[in-house]
């Protein structure tokens, strides 16, 4: 019954965990098989992934974050297709199962929340000494700040990045959804 729950406990800490998931998998590679449990090696806290495998899934939380995308709400697809030939009810018909389901895939994975809870409108003050990640300044700017004027919108924030750990082959790293065979 133990091994059952250290391997469910395992399988969400791989999900959430990339450094444990390399840990896991650079374990599985040099395994062998243990007669005493005595001698199994324990692992480090973190393993750092090799300079190699680094490069090779460089940018892969993006494309996990498409394939999720693709997978959920078909938006790949959907930008992939020429729509010209369809009618706007047609078209409007799709984007709204697909604006549904690719929100909840981005909520999923990042709890998106307004960054400013003002309403649109309302009068704001930006401080002189400001972050301009935080705040972008539109209009007629000019002279030292502070500066006053009104939200035109209030920005988002994500309050969670929970992406998971790609744990696939090196080979399907850049793929965003696999070709589908339907065998007769």
């Amino acid at each position: 019954m133990f091994r059952i729950f250290q391997a469910t406990a395992t399988f969400f800490k791989i999900i959430g965990n990339r450094n444990f998931a390399l840990s896991v998998k650079h374990l599985s590679n040099q395994a062998k098989p243990v007669t005493n449990p005595d001698e199994v090696e324990k692992p480090s806290e973190e393993v750092q992934p090799n300079r190699e495998e680094s490069e090779q899934l460089k940018g892969i939380d993006a494309l996990t974050l498409l394939r999720a995308l693709q997978r959920d709400a078909r938006l790949v697809d959907f930008l992939q297709e020429d729509i010209a030939a369809f009618s706007d009810e047609q078209i409007g018909a799709a984007v709204r199962d697909i604006h549904t389901k690719s929100a909840e895939v981005l909520n999923r994975f990042f709890d998106i929340k307004p960054l400013s809870n003002q309403e649109e409108g309302s009068q704001l003050e930006v401080p002189k000494e400001f972050d301009s990640g935080v705040f972008t300044l539109i209009g007629s700017v000019s002279g030292k700040g502070p500066w006053k004027g009104s939200l035109a919108h209030p920005g988002w924030q994500a309050t969670k990045n929970d992406i998971p750990v790609y744990t696939g082959s090196e080979q399907a790293a850049k793929v965003i959804a696999p070709t589908e065979v339907e065998v007769n």
